[in-house]
């Protein structure tokens, strides 16, 4: 299968799971409104900013890949497999109670998700910048 049709469905997924996880928000949201004791919400403070968020920054930086050739796409790609696991691990990471993070500074999840997908963009976008110029000059 062409590259870019294995971006585009890997894109595509994504998409979809963001928009499903929106969605699942909203309706947590309004559940709690109603003050329905039923809801999950811990699901909600927990899971769903990352399952949000999380994909939507490697949408973005996947999506950055069309325009390269399969040879910058498969270096990403191996980028990709180190970097995701280690933005998951670092966001499941963080301490929530600001009573057991002691004398460390203690930071929002939805922070640390917003701060490891930025890392993880300006990351994926330098790895193919430089990955690009030296296949480039590698050919001349």
């Amino acid at each position: 299968m062409n590259y870019r049709k294995k971006i585009l469905i890997l894109l595509g997924i994504l998409l979809i799971m963001s928009v499903f996880f929106y969605f699942y928000t909203l309706d947590i949201i309004s559940c709690n409104k109603i003050n329905n004791y039923t809801c999950s919400t811990w699901v909600f403070n927990e899971l769903i900013p990352f399952l949000v968020y999380a994909p939507l920054f490697i949408s973005a930086s996947l999506l950055f890949q069309l325009i390269f050739s399969e040879r910058v796409f498969n270096v990403w790609k191996k980028f990709a497999m180190v970097a995701t696991p280690l933005m998951i691990i670092g966001i499941l990471l963080v301490k929530i109670n600001p009573v057991s993070c002691g004398i460390l500074i203690c930071v929002n999840r939805t922070f640390m998700i917003f701060f490891t997908g930025v890392i993880y963009f300006i990351l994926s976008f330098l790895t193919t910048s430089i990955t690009a110029i030296y296949f480039s000059y590698k050919n001349k």
